[in-house]
């Protein structure tokens, strides 16, 4: 697996290229000279200690108004996305699933994938899209009856994520960028995840998934292409199988 990520590194335009980013909030600087690869058909894992800066960099490339790139370049699939706002970054095939996704009141969750469907791939049938919407809860074990919920008012952990998981599917992105997905969720429910990683490359061959979480367990469970390790705003490793197994077994102090 580890031999199929290097020789894809070949590949120039890859779903997403990170190349020397410095990101910012509110004037202080929380991210330095990052730079890191996600080519097609590719998961690759982003794991680190709590509070090391993951999360920023999942909102930095998304384009959260708080977290501002300062230098260096993103894009996803040869579109610089920089400096783009966060629907055209959409639109170029980033999607990111929040780590607590927030509540929208009065929006039912139909609604929101209806219209968010249409804004990227313009006018679409109302049946198509719902029979998306079927599968997608389908897959990841949410009742039909769901959609009539307003969005992730009054859920519970699990259905946050296994919501979130279902966009995944939906929304059919070049690269998806995975914010702690297991939160919430039970350990059946990782070995799910990975079949859900396999079932969007059905949809799309080239699906790829930057995917963040601060546990060796998860990353064990998906077995990621590639692995980059993160502490204090900057990469400070990189590898295959034997890096997560250090980190495993020796911690991230060891490995750091």
């Amino acid at each position: 697996m580890y031999t199929d990520y290097v020789n894809k590194m070949g590949n120039m335009e890859h779903n997403l290229q990170i190349s020397n980013i410095t990101v910012s909030v509110a004037g202080k600087q929380i991210i330095t000279d990052l730079s890191l690869t996600v080519p097609p058909g590719a998961i690759v894992g982003l794991m680190g200690p709590n509070g090391s800066g993951k999360t920023s960099l999942a909102y930095a490339l998304a384009g959260h108004p708080r977290y501002t790139i300062d230098a260096g370049k993103c894009s996803v699939a040869g579109t610089d996305i920089t400096q783009l706002p966060p629907d055209q970054r959409a639109r170029a095939g980033l999607l990111l699933t929040f780590q607590h996704p927030p509540e929208v009141p009065g929006v039912s969750i139909r609604t929101f994938f209806h219209e968010a469907y249409r804004a990227l791939y313009g006018t679409t049938p109302w049946i198509i899209i719902e029979r998306r919407l079927r599968n997608s809860f389908t897959f990841v074990g949410l009742p039909e009856s769901f959609v009539e919920r307003k969005l992730h008012e009054g859920f519970s952990g699990g259905e946050k994520k296994r919501l979130e998981a279902a966009q995944l599917l939906f929304f059919k992105p070049q690269c998806a960028i995975v914010d702690e997905l297991d939160a919430g969720l039970d350990v059946d429910a990782l070995i799910w995840m990975r079949k859900l990683f396999d079932a969007c490359r059905v949809e799309n061959p080239n699906f790829s998934a930057l995917v963040i979480t601060h546990a060796p367990e998860v990353m064990e469970r998906l077995q990621p292409d590639h692995l980059y390790i993160m502490r204090a705003g900057k990469i400070h490793a990189q590898g295959g199988p034997p890096l997560l197994a250090q980190v495993k077994s020796a911690g991230y102090e060891a490995v750091l």
